[in-house]
């Protein structure tokens, strides 16, 4: 897969040479390998860290989540998920995919709640589908499920 050859130099620079990999990145910029660059930079000492601390499979998927939360969604307040859609193709993940956890749900009725109180000027669509939520009506054919 080309993709994953462009990302094949990140997973081996020593903690000693990671700065300095960085620093290489820094040096070529232009629109469309910025992003890409960034990404290798990130990903390159998240790689060379977790060798370092010999992190487990789920503190690695922690740090993965600390930075999607902080980098894209640092200001949400009910909670954000990753679909896998390959786990479409598996009948036993069917409830991940359906349901919000209670604690999300009770979270994002919070939320609405206080959308009503502080965005009356709210498009009116926008305005009722707070309103559902903070009546109990769940969104979009999903259902709450147990924490």
């Amino acid at each position: 897969m080309e993709n994953q050859k462009l990302f094949d130099d990140v997973k081996g620079i020593a903690l000693e040479n990671i700065g300095e990999y960085i620093q290489s990145l820094a040096g070529h910029s232009d629109y469309e390998n910025d992003c890409i660059n960034v990404a290798k930079a990130g990903l390159a000492a998240m790689y060379t860290m977790a060798r370092e601390q010999g992190i487990t499979g789920f503190q690695a998927s922690m740090a993965l989540m600390t930075l999607i939360r902080e980098w894209e969604f640092s200001n949400n307040k009910t909670g954000f998920r990753l679909v896998n859609f390959d786990d479409f193709l598996y009948p036993q993940y069917s409830e991940k995919m359906r349901s919000i956890p209670k604690s999300v749900w009770t979270s994002m009725q919070k939320e609405a709640e206080n959308n009503l109180r502080c965005y009356p000027d709210s498009h009116p669509n926008v305005l009722k589908h707070w309103a559902y939520i903070t009546e109990g009506v769940v969104p979009f054919g999903y259902t709450i499920s147990e924490d």
